[in-house]
């Protein structure tokens, strides 16, 4: 029967440290009393093994409740950050795909309406999960579109694109 008790203050012990975690201060607190109480009661008392004889499957039943929510709570954080690095990869290629096609803009001396055609068009190609993904709107690509195509031609210097693309962005 002390191993029952052993076993059964483990398994308190346990579901204080999920309390504890995750409570709040009356959580803690009732179960800082509760263990208090059991481990200073006598391990072979006959009442006490009773019971513990009785209270056993209802223990193992609240373990397994506290370990399930445990296992739900960790499979939710793992799936948030797992989902924010795979968002992060999408991002990731689309501000790449956006700058290729913006180099592949300025190696054709586009204007600035054809450049960001272009882009678009490389990023719809190339990425087409990430815009999937992300769901960006039109506007937006456009916008990035833009500013990736400025960068990249401060990147190559001073050409008729820079110029063109400079002059909206002035007046």
């Amino acid at each position: 029967m002390f191993l029952t008790y052993i076993v059964a203050l483990c398994a308190l012990c346990l579901i204080g440290l999920l309390v504890w975690a995750f409570g709040d201060r009356l959580a803690r607190l009732v179960f800082a009393v509760a263990v208090l109480a059991l481990s200073a009661l006598p391990a072979t008392a006959a009442p006490l093994d009773a019971f513990i004889t009785a209270a056993t499957p209802s223990i193992i039943e609240l373990l397994g409740a506290f370990l399930t929510a445990a296992i739900a709570l960790a499979a939710r954080t793992a799936r948030q950050k797992w989902g924010i690095e795979i968002e992060a990869k999408h991002r990731e290629a689309l501000q790449s795909a956006i700058l290729t096609g913006a180099r592949l803009a300025i190696a054709g001396r586009l204007d600035t309406a054809a450049a960001i055609q272009l882009i678009l068009k490389h990023v719809s190609v190339s990425v087409p999960d990430a815009v999937t993904a992300l769901q960006p709107s039109a506007e937006v690509l456009e916008n990035l579109a833009r500013a990736k195509l400025q960068e990249a031609a401060q990147i190559v210097g001073t050409d008729k694109l820079t110029d063109a693309m400079r002059k909206p962005l002035a007046g």
